[in-house]
């Protein structure tokens, strides 16, 4: 199990942690111009990373948790040109060249045989993380860190189209702070009384 970590900065407690947690390997690539990246351009350096190794499965969360875009891990399956299931909950290896997966769709859970090599993208929800033992943090703390820039990985920021980004944030706008609720005590009758003058005179909703 090889994890694979993109960004520019310091990541050595994520990746010790992983570490810790069983992952074999780690590669970490760091470049300052990774903080100016978008969707289709961390997918382009993964596409690097996994095309210059041997996979058989990538497993990638659903979605980024800064832009919440959801496109990274789907995109990174057609530059490979290779499967891709979204939304897995499930994870069950049938053979060496196949797996069955259960995905969340909207109108149920679906199950599907995949081929392998293929892409895979997961919630949170797909397990529960297992606690490091003490001696797995104390070796993942003389864990080597594949640590290089996009030039180590043969690759350039405009190689990847990181110039020439198909999309930009232009604004963020924070949502705005709902108010809180109100609590009501007393007998049914005055409750309701409560309730109705609230929503015709400050909700305005009757």
């Amino acid at each position: 199990t090889t994890l694979v970590s993109l960004g520019s900065g310091d990541n050595t407690d994520i990746i010790r942690k992983c570490y810790a947690m069983g992952i074999d390997n780690a590669i970490h690539i760091d470049d300052p111009a990774l903080a100016k990246a978008d969707s289709p351009t961390f997918a382009r350096v993964l596409q690097k990373v996994y095309e210059a190794g041997d996979y058989d499965l990538v497993i990638t969360g659903k979605q980024a948790q800064d832009t919440d875009a959801g496109q990274a891990g789907i995109m990174l399956a057609q530059f490979l040109n290779i499967p891709c299931v979204s939304n897995v909950i499930k994870i069950e290896v049938t053979d060496d060249s196949h797996i069955q997966v259960s995905r969340l769709g909207d109108a149920g859970t679906e199950i599907l045989d995949v081929t392998l090599p293929a892409v895979i993208t997961v919630s949170d929800g797909i397990n529960e993380p297992r606690l490091p033992a003490m001696r797995g943090i104390m070796m993942a703390k003389k864990k080597k860190i594949n640590v290089m820039d996009l030039a180590g990985l043969g690759t350039s920021f405009e190689d990847v189209g990181g110039t020439a980004p198909t999309s930009e944030i232009v604004e963020f706008m924070p949502t705005e702070k709902r108010k809180g609720g109100q609590k009501f005590e007393g007998e049914p009758a005055e409750v309701t009384a409560k309730v109705v003058d609230l929503l015709v005179n400050e909700a305005k909703v009757l």
